[in-house]
């Protein structure tokens, strides 16, 4: 039986694959509802972000969130998640 990636796995391996990751993404493709505090962990463990603030407005709602751009990961991680 194959192992359930946690969502700290899925999201690294999310990032390895498109380099880029907004908290809407993250809840949509693995429920992942603490994006920023998963991107904290990553920074932690020697992980780099860019962060680019996005401001999105739709008739009377605006909407800010955060793209986290993936500059560099440990290369023991690209072993890992593949």
């Amino acid at each position: 039986m194959a192992k359930v990636k946690t969502k700290q796995e899925q999201l690294k391996a999310h990032l390895l694959k498109y380099k880029s990751i907004t908290s809407w993404e993250a809840i949509e493709k693995f429920a992942a509802t603490r994006l920023a505090a998963m991107i904290f962990l990553l920074e932690k463990n020697g992980w780099k972000f860019e962060r680019k603030s996005i401001r999105r407005q739709e008739g009377d709602t605006q909407a800010n969130y955060t793209r986290y751009i993936l500059v560099a990961s440990p290369k023991s991680e690209l072993k890992k998640i593949k």
